[in-house]
This record gives structure tokens, sequence and C-alpha cells, in this order.
């Protein structure tokens, strides 16, 4: 065997959700009601059950093709040529929204701890880590993402319940959204599934496949990632909205976090609970990075053949940098991301289920387990 087979479904899972728990959910809700306003809910939950069926197609790819990587088999379905050339375009694009997440993240540590600090200092520190740590293998990336899972998941959990007594269910109403119609609808959907978080979140199981165990595994690892991360989200977009509603939420660049400066714990345990939640973010912001980087590193090496990954992890570096420094401002940089990010849903959905139909219809498989 070529893969050390050692990841197990709860390590699936946990890439997944990590991943899928990124840095954009402090500004989810306010893109869910932009378009829709109190049925940002709605889109959103629209938008996590694509992101699900995305998840299973690229899961159904990697149990037809269990010991290949995507870029392996993707030669045997549409060529080497075309399958390259969609691999370049996929580099490219990972690039584009980790350089994207990379800004954002700075944008955020500048606004609630590092105002005094040089956005070019507070992300490169963060991404030179990056670089570094993604020098490991798939199986000690594995490890790391299984470590970080319960500090972002449970904090979020009880942030979300400590918020249910501001909440008021009128906010949510109409829960189809006020004004809305099915362009304003698709629209909003295009935006929520377009958010780089998501789009890393499912991609991600394209280079861990051929690590895990079993086909068993890789099942029961991708349904329980999206759904661990698609109902923390629904649970904070769903808690946010109903303490603020919609119209003040369009107010707020980062409306979670607003959400965590006004929450209190009985008998003021901790004064600062805003603090402790940017924590929490910041290792949900280095999960998601680390995703994207070591998804670059591993598609770049298959397609210019090498062996591994190790080069790009210091090729990528300088050009991840650039690309997060090139907005001018945090407005710019959403703009950015919205455009990008709704263009690459090619890529990251409709090209894993072409795949799986050729798959089908040419009855074409790899090896198994």
């Amino acid at each position: 065997m070529r893969f050390q087979k050692q990841i197990t479904a709860a390590q699936v899972m946990m890439i997944i959700a990590n991943t899928t728990i990124g840095v954009s959910v402090l500004a989810l809700p306010r893109i869910a009601t932009e378009k829709v306003n109190t049925g940002g809910f709605f889109i959103t939950f629209i938008g996590l059950v694509i992101a699900f069926i995305g998840c299973i197609i690229i899961a159904a790819l990697g149990v037809r093709f269990p010991k290949k990587t995507f870029i392996e088999y993707s030669s045997a379905l549409i060529s080497k040529p075309i399958s390259m050339a969609i691999g370049m375009l996929l580099i490219v694009y990972f690039i584009l929204l980790e350089g994207f997440i990379l800004r954002e993240f700075g944008e955020v540590m500048n606004h609630s701890l590092l105002d005094k600090t040089p956005i070019f200092v507070t992300i490169t520190s963060m991404i030179i880590v990056i670089a570094i740590t993604s020098r490991n293998s798939i199986t000690t990336f594995a490890h790391i993402q299984y470590y970080y899972f319960p500090f972002i998941v449970i904090p979020i959990f009880l942030m979300v319940l400590i918020s249910f007594s501001k909440m008021e269910i009128v906010h949510l109403k109409p829960f189809l959204g006020n004004n809305a119609n099915v362009s304003n609808y698709l629209r909003g959907v295009h935006s929520v599934i377009g958010l780089p978080f998501i789009q890393i979140g499912t991609f991600i199981l394209t280079i861990i496949i051929p690590y895990t165990k079993s086909k068993k595994h890789t099942v029961i690892g991708s349904i329980l990632g999206i759904l661990v991360s698609g109902i923390t989200i629904l649970f904070a977009v769903g808690v946010t909205m109903a303490v603020f509603g919609a119209e003040e939420i369009k107010k707020s660049l980062w409306p979670m976090f607003v959400l965590a400066r006004m929450i209190q714990f009985p008998a003021e345990m901790l004064e600062r609970v805003d603090i402790v939640f940017i924590v929490v973010w910041i290792f949900s912001a280095f999960t998601t990075l680390l995703s994207g980087y070591v998804l670059i590193a591993y598609i770049s090496g298959k397609v210019f053949g090498f062996n591994d990954h190790l080069p790009f992890t210091i090729i990528l570096l300088p050009i991840v940098i650039l690309v997060a420094l090139y907005p001018d401002n945090i407005q710019q940089l959403y703009d950015y991301m919205e455009w990008v990010g709704k263009g690459g849903i090619l890529l990251t959905f409709l090209y894993p289920l072409i795949l799986l139909v050729l798959s089908l219809a040419r009855k074409k498989r790899g090896d198994h387990h």
C-alpha cells in the first residue's frame, strides 16, 4: 500500500467540522440576511444542505477510488491534460480563498486585540505558523485537528446556550423572509455556499480519503462532520438573528462578535467573555487556514508531479501573503470573497458531480481496500 491508512471516522468528522466552522462565521449572519432579511436562517440552512450534498459527492468518489487522490482519478475519468488544467485552476482558486481568509483573520485581530499592530505583521505571523505546521504528514494533520475540535465546538455551543435568554423569536419572523423573491433567495444561497470555509471544508475530503482506514470511516466521518458543523453554524446564526434582528445585524460587520460582547456569566464569573470567544475563534481560524494550506500544497504536489507536498509549503508562503494584502480595505475584501467564491462553486461542487456521473456511467472504479 502506498498510504498509511490511519485516519478514523472521528478524525474525518473533526477535520471537516473544524475547517467548516471557519473565520467567516463571524460575518455569516450578516451575509445571510443581506439578501432576504429575516429569511437569513432559512438560506443558511439551504446553503448547508448543498454543502452536505457536495461532501457526499466527494465521499462517494473517494469510496469508488479509495487508493487514488483526486487528481489521479480525475485524470482517469476525463483525461490527464484536462485534469491537470482543472487542477491548476483549483490551485489558483484555493490560493485566493486562503489569502482572503488570512486577510479576514488579520482584520478581526486588529479590530479586537492588536489595533496598534500593522496588519502585515499579524497575517505573516499566522501564515508562517500555518506553513510550518503543514509540513507534517496527513495523519499528523488529522491528529492536530482532532486535538482542537473540543476547543472550538464546545465553547461556541456554550455561547449559543447562554444567549438563549436574550432571544426574541419575533426577530426570525417571517421565517421565509420579508419582501424576498426567488432571485434574492438564489443570490443569498449562492453567497452562503460561496464562503471560503464551506468550500475548503468540503474539498479537504479529497486529500484525506486515501488515508482513511476504510470506506466505512470515510462515509460516516463525512456525514458526521458536515452535520456537526452544520448544526453548530445554524444554531449560531439563528441565535444571533433572534437576539438582534435582521436590520440590526446588517449594520454590524461581525454580528457574532457583538453577541459575544453582550454575554454575561452568572455571578460575573468571567468579565470579558468576548476575549474567550476571540481565543476560540483564533483556534477556528487556525484549523481552517491549516486545512486550506495543506489542501493547496497537496494538490500542487500532485499536479506538478512531486513526490510530496513539502516544497510547496515554502513556495506558497509569499503568494498567499500577497493575495491577503491585495484588498484595500475590509469591504473590498468581502466583495472579492463573494465574487471569487461564487465563481468557484463550479470547481468545488459541479466538477466533482461531473466526475461522479462519469464514473457511474462508465462503471469505472479504483482499487478496493
